[in-house]
């Protein structure tokens, strides 16, 4: 009896160990955005306006300051950061007050060993040949790192 007991832990320990990996799935989100055409018809049932309506990629930035660490959790829906990805793949360019520290290839990181005080942190989204992929694709907020 005492060495069913002990199987039975050991069976247990060895799927709940198998569970707990060290690889973490990239969170992956896609929107597809079609243009929204209006058409607004006349008296005799002719089209007289029609408008094509296109809004930029929205950009959403939470961040969160733990000792002299910024954790950053970006979602940008439409653009992915992963190799495969192909023509939407896109990077992070992370500036710490106006100085660039490198580009970010995921969607969540950590900013480590900011120095006490405050910081400006601006994050831009960038195509993979350093051009600005879009505009509205940039973020800017300040952290103050306590001593």
């Amino acid at each position: 009896m005492r060495i069913i007991r002990q199987l039975c832990l050991i069976l247990v320990y060895t799927v709940l160990l198998s569970a707990c990996g060290n690889e973490i799935p990239e969170p992956e989100t896609k929107l597809v955005v079609e243009p929204l055409h209006i058409f607004e018809g006349g008296e005799d049932g002719r089209s007289v306006q029609a408008a094509n309506m296109e809004t930029a990629p929205q950009f959403f930035v939470r961040h969160q300051v733990k000792g002299m660490n910024v954790y950053v959790e970006c979602i940008i829906p439409g653009v992915s950061f992963r190799a495969d990805s192909g023509k939407n793949r896109a990077k992070i360019g992370l500036f710490v007050d106006g100085r660039k520290q490198k580009d970010i290839t995921s969607a969540a990181f950590i900013i480590k060993n900011l120095p006490a005080g405050t910081h400006t942190i601006q994050l831009n989204v960038l195509k993979n040949d350093n051009t600005t992929y879009h505009e509205e694709l940039k973020k800017e907020f300040t952290v103050r790192i306590q001593s």
